[in-house]
């Protein structure tokens, strides 16, 4: 009888413990699976994300790699514009954060979205503002701008200002302080 309960019991722990070795062999490896699956995956985001063509305004790093692997073009893009009042015109705003906070009075009177577009994409910008009263119009509806394209995709020269594209209702040039981006004219503001 002695025989027969150790028999018993040692075929029961066996058992036991060789269906823990297997339950945790398994979620080992299903462990190590669902990790390549997850940088796998996590790859091919970046990858992705990186070759789509953007029109890469303000991400320097990405502006910098598009110069040295890019080949020197020009690019037409047509442009779209949207003029709006600006609600906060002659208002106090904050520029700074919640804990040191920098107050002007906002000089823009309306504020301009631009978007560019080709064949493929569209890009916005950021937001222009205007601080006098006159509205401008694009000298044309297409404009070509020069910078470095690439397989992943165009990259505008720096120090290009759409104020060149515009003109006043009578054909006179504009000068980029009347029409800039919103963080420039406020920030111009802020060191006056």
């Amino acid at each position: 009888m002695t025989l027969l309960t150790i028999t018993y019991f040692y075929k029961r722990d066996i058992q036991q413990n060789l269906d823990k070795y297997r339950y945790h062999k398994t979620l080992k490896i299903l462990n190590y699976l669902f990790f390549i699956i997850f940088i796998v995956f996590l790859a091919i985001y970046f990858i992705v994300g990186i070759s789509r063509p953007i029109f890469h305004t303000t991400d320097y790093f990405l502006i910098k790699i598009n110069e040295m692997i890019g080949k020197k073009a020009i690019k037409e893009f047509r442009l779209q514009l949207i003029y709006r009042s600006n609600s906060t015109f002659k208002k106090n705003i904050n520029l700074g954060s919640a804990r040191n906070p920098s107050y002007i009075i906002d000089p823009a009177k309306y504020k301009i979205f631009i978007s560019l577009y080709d064949d493929k994409n569209y890009y916005p910008l950021k937001i222009y503002c205007l601080v006098n009263d006159q509205k401008y119009f694009p000298q044309q509806k297409t404009i070509f701008l020069s910078g470095y394209y690439s397989k992943l995709g165009f990259s505008a020269d720096q120090n290009q200002h759409l104020s060149h594209h515009f003109t006043d209702g009578e054909n006179h040039s504009i000068s980029h302080l009347n029409l800039n981006t919103c963080e420039f004219i406020y920030q111009q503001t802020l060191n006056q």
